[in-house]
């Protein structure tokens, strides 16, 4: 059986990787270069608040936008975890699960919780793995507001989206499938696109925003409309 190679892991649900997650990630990849291993990032395939919220929070990225963003940080490799899986492991039993993995470190958030009941905090990774291969990253903050992924939600829900930007440490983006509509923009002269918001994904407040699209490895400046459209059903956002 093929062994599983040494790592250090920044943990996290990293719903947007925003600044404090990025830093998380880096955090990793120095503590991997002292130790002589490789940085990653263990994350869960849907964040664990689909599952514990009556009315779950909408995503800022879909689990593939979260690892671009993560190796962007500085991650290596994933490793990824089904929540419903998992949730009933006792912190010593997930923390097991981890070294079976090849973790040798971690690198978590100041208020990180996990195992069931969220019994397992910082310091109990601190005391399994010891102060030489754990790292804890305090609260950041922008003008005195914490940095985090519900508070970039509200922003954007809001239309505050240069807020929401300080916090990610770079504008928030959608990814989507493009379908064809009535074809205005031929009349218009110049091109658009239609998409929805996947489903799950945060929406922005309705309005009218500066944007830059990127198509074919190409990207234009641009102008989006978001709101609803007579062409779908009511509950589905468009842009």
């Amino acid at each position: 059986m093929e062994q599983p190679v040494p790592c250090v892991l920044c943990l996290g649900n990293f719903d947007g990787v925003h600044i404090a997650h990025a830093m998380l990630a880096a955090g990793a990849a120095e503590l991997a270069e002292q130790l002589g291993t490789v940085p990653g990032a263990f994350c869960f395939t849907r964040p664990s608040g689909d599952y514990l919220n009556p009315a779950p929070p909408p995503h800022l990225t879909s689990t593939h936008g979260r690892l671009v963003q993560l190796f962007a940080a500085g991650a290596q490799m994933a490793l990824l975890a089904s929540f419903p899986a998992m949730r009933d492991l006792t912190p010593e039993e997930f923390i097991a699960f981890l070294k079976s993995n090849g973790c040798v470190g971690v690198v978590c958030g100041y208020d990180f919780r996990f195992g069931k009941r969220a019994s397992g905090t910082a310091q109990t990774l601190l005391a399994h793995f010891g102060a030489e291969r754990t790292r804890i990253i305090p609260a950041q903050t922008i003008d005195g507001k914490r940095i985090a992924s519900t508070a970039i939600r509200e922003l954007l829900i809001r239309g505050e989206v240069q807020e929401a930007a300080l916090m990610l440490g770079r504008h928030w983006t959608l990814d989507a499938k493009v379908y064809h509509g009535k074809h205005l923009g031929s009349a218009w002269g110049f091109p658009t696109a239609n998409q929805y918001f996947p489903e799950k994904c945060v929406v922005p407040a309705h309005g009218v925003y500066a944007v830059r699209c990127t198509f074919d490895g190409k990207t234009y400046q641009g102008v989006a409309n978001i709101g609803r459209t007579r062409t779908r059903e009511l509950r589905d956002p468009f842009i």
